[in-house]
Parts: C-alpha cells; structure tokens; sequence
C-alpha cells in the first residue's frame, strides 16, 4: 500500500453555493456532464427548446462539478477553459479546488478510477434507479492525497497515457470518415438518391427479419456457452465483443433458436443507440441475440456490407428512424426497419465498395486492437498509481 494520507474530498474541494437568475437563457452556453468519467461537455439545446429563465449556477474553468443525480455513474469532472461561464441547474453543485493540496489533474484522474466509482455508487440512495448523492456525504469521500509533487508526476503519467490513446481514437475517427465518403462517393446520399436507384422496402431485400430474445432474456444467461450479443454489443459497423453473456447450447438450438445470428446478418439496435448496424462476423455464425434487429440480407439484392453503412449514414438513419417525418423515435421498432426505404444500386456497385472498404476495415481492426490494449494499460496504470506502485 501507498501509506499515503486519506483525506476527505471536503479537505480539498471546497463547495461554491453562490447562484444566478439565468434570464436569458438564448445567449447562455449550458453544460452536462458525460457518464463514466468521460468529462464536461456543452449540452446542445435542441431547436425550439431552449430552456425557461431559472436559478442556477454559473461555473468557472478549473472548478470541479459533479451531477447528483448521475454521480453513482461517473458523472463528474473538472471544467475545462471552453466551458467557462456555463451555466447549468442546481443539480450540478460546483467547487474550487485547494490547489495547494490538491492537483486538479490528479483529482480529475482519481475520480475516474473504478475504485471511486464504487465509492459513490454506495452512497446512492432513493426509490428508483436515478438516485441523488447528497455534498455532503460526496465530500465525506476518502481519497489517497500523496505530496503535491508525487501527485503531478502521477498525473503527468496518465495524462501521457491517456494521449495515446486519444490519438487511437482520432485515427478510427478519420478512418470512419474515410469509409463514409466512400460510400457517399459511391451511392449518393440515400435522403436525396442523387443517382436515381430504385428504392426497396427493406422487408423485400431480407429473407428474415426477427428481433432476439425479449421475454426475461437474464433467465437463460449463464457462465459460459454459445455467445450472446446484447445492444451494448453492437457498435456502428462492428460488434464489439467486450461484456457479452451466454445461453446453453440446448436453448440455442432449440426454444431460442428463432434468434440465432449467423454470419452476415445484419443487427441493429432497438433501444440506447438505435439503429446502429452491424455485420455479423464468421466467428459468431450461430450465436444469438437479446432485443436486437436481426436481418438476413438476400445475397442475390443487397450486400450486408452496404446495407449496414446504409442503416448507418447519417440519411439512412434519418429516414429509419422516422426522423425525415418529424417523428424521432426513441426506440425502433421492426415494422420501421421493415417498412425503411433501401436506394438499391445493383449488386456488382454493392460488392465493389465492400472490396474497397475491406483494406480500411482491417485498418480499423488494428487500430482497435492496439486501443483495447492501451485501454488496459491505462487501466492498470491508474490502479497501480493510486496504490503508490508507479
């Protein structure tokens, strides 16, 4: 162990209570907060919805905030200097830091630690799943607080850490973006169909179009077995094969089989990000899936390659999601996946862009393999930082 202090989150962050009538709320930049330790971030107000004056908080860069009500979540953060003077509800209280104690970058880093993510989640309480933590039993929270420099040169490591793994991120991005303009280059924009291609219910181009399991899915989970994808599994244009649960082989084949996925279907999500798609790999040809859309592409119309980047532009998913008719759904629903409007270009384009796209897919591939690793050295680094073993 560290044999560093413990002191509470009090001794070094020190509550900002005072409060502003925010009048007019069309000029005010409003904040949030992003779960899981992923930061502070302008929250976009949607046209038309602008909020009603009201009294709150307006908040300074440097200062540390956290979200009562998503705190147990990992909803909180240091203001960054592109937020300054936010505004945001009481439901975000606002501190200064003792910067003679406490390095903000260290603090920032130590609540983004599973360890203090466990820490919170005791403290919630409440009736239903959006439970408040209250100041002051978050400022009663213990937290290591080695000397100021130990805790600079701790946060000089993660943050160095955490740049390459910023920059992993921002290579898929662009990566991403280079596959989408393939597709615009190739297909048009499916809301306008520049190229004029005749446009087929998606329920014409399926030989199978189902939805996984959706009655108490838990009941069949167990330890191992035959893989099955839930929606925090399906990612646009892959399947993330992190967090995945298991059914027995005698279900899969069996009372479950309607929901089997074999390779080269196409999943989507109904619920979270939905109409998210992805194709189906060769290694998961026969798993199955909980509550996600499972369509099975007739090869001899419509390629899985293109219909998942169709399900996936930002037309395709406009047009999917109803959102073309002023109706955003927030769930999807199969007849809307049935019913969805596919421009269908002939099969040999279809084939061609999944032939260029395939080199940029195991770009994609590496990149994501070299991310995950550096996720969990990030991970272990943080662990072994807060023991005092870095």
């Amino acid at each position: 162990m560290s044999g560093w202090p413990l002191v509470a989150l009090g001794d070094v962050l020190v509550q900002d209570g005072q409060t502003e009538h925010i009048v007019d709320t069309e000029s005010e930049k409003f904040l949030t907060i992003k779960l899981y330790g992923n930061g502070l971030v302008e929250r976009v107000i949607g046209s038309g919805k602008t909020p009603k004056p009201f009294v709150g908080y307006r908040i300074k860069s440097g200062q540390f905030v956290y979200s009562r009500i998503d705190a147990r979540n990992g909803a909180y953060g240091v203001v960054p200097a592109e937020l300054d003077g936010a505004v945001c509800s009481k439901d975000f209280p606002k501190f200064d830091v003792d910067e003679l104690r406490a390095d903000k970058s260290y603090l920032l880093r130590l609540v983004q630690t599973r360890e203090f993510y466990r820490k919170v989640q005791d403290l919630s309480f409440g009736a239903t799943n959006r439970q408040r933590v209250k100041e002051g039993e978050f400022l009663r929270l213990q937290i290591p607080l080695p000397p100021i420099a130990e805790q600079r040169r701790i946060a000089a490591i993660l943050d160095h850490a955490d740049t390459l793994r910023a920059k992993r991120r921002e290579a898929l991005a662009r990566l991403d973006e280079l596959t989408q303009s393939i597709f615009i280059d190739m297909f048009g924009d499916p809301t306008t169909n520049p190229f004029g291609w005749e446009t087929v219910a998606c329920r014409e181009l399926c030989l199978r179009l189902t939805v996984g399991i959706v009655v108490k899915p838990a009941s069949y989970y167990q330890e191992s077995g035959v893989p099955t994808l839930r929606s925090l599994n399906v990612r646009p244009n892959r399947v993330d094969l992190n967090n995945l649960v298991f059914i027995s082989e005698e279900d899969n084949v069996g009372r479950l089989a309607k929901s089997r996925v074999f390779a080269d279907d196409v999943v989507l999500v109904r619920s979270g990000q939905p109409g998210a798609a992805a194709v189906i790999p060769p290694e998961l040809d026969g798993a199955n899936a909980v509550d996600i859309i499972i369509a099975s592409p007739d090869p001899k119309r419509v390629s899985p390659e293109y219909l998942a980047r169709y399900f996936n532009s930002e037309g395709g998913r406009r047009m999917t999601m109803g959102e073309s008719r002023g109706q955003i759904q927030q769930h999807l629903n199969i007849k809307s996946v049935a019913a969805a409007g596919v421009p269908l270009p002939p099969i040999s384009r279809q084939l061609a862009f999944a032939e260029r796209i395939a080199e940029t897919s195991a770009l994609v591939a590496a990149h994501r393999t070299a991310l995950n690793e550096l996720d969990a050295l990030f991970t272990s680094l943080q662990s072994c930082a807060f023991r005092g073993e870095l």
